[in-house]
């Protein structure tokens, strides 16, 4: 019985440690692309009206600098579009046409999951425990479960509900 704890409890700790760096490299990553994202809509997609309406700049800075700062990018973009070799529009469109295309296929994945195979997959992994310790574990992860249409119940049965 304490053996269980205690491969429980190291089960716990290794599960956290890998989730914090994975954690810590998917901040990291998310932060770089959206930083990049950022500077190349400013370098070659807006304009200066999406620069005030985007990043809000009259809210931050005194309305001196604010113009200024708007005539001077508004200087930038009529020579960029000008001597322009990008088709800024195209560009943006394939951006939030590819951002839109990611975001629906990562739904798409999560509702396309088998639901009967995750259930018996989970039972089969949960059947050296003993039934408090796994309803507990369970309980506290409903709400990862429920992304998959899964309840605790249908995964201590081994079976799914049916619809």
């Amino acid at each position: 019985m304490i053996t269980t704890w205690i491969l429980i409890f190291i089960g716990v700790v290794v599960g956290i440690a890998i989730l914090s760096f994975l954690m810590k490299s998917f901040v990291k990553l998310i932060l770089v692309l959206g930083i990049i994202y950022l500077l190349f809509q400013l370098g070659f997609i807006w304009n200066a009206q999406d620069l005030q309406s985007k990043l809000h700049l009259d809210k931050f800075l005194k309305p001196q600098v604010s113009k200024q700062i708007e005539t001077n990018y508004n200087q930038f973009a009529q020579k960029r579009d000008s001597t322009g070799i990008l088709e800024t529009n195209l560009i943006k469109k394939e951006i939030n046409d590819s951002i839109n295309q990611a975001l629906t296929n990562a739904s798409n994945r999560i509702e396309n999951v088998d639901k009967k195979k995750l259930i018996a997959d989970l039972n089969a992994k949960l059947t050296n425990f003993d039934a408090k310790s796994v309803s507990q574990v369970l309980d506290s992860l409903k709400a990862q479960l429920a992304k998959y249409h899964v309840t605790p119940q249908e995964v201590i049965s081994g079976k799914p509900s049916t619809p």
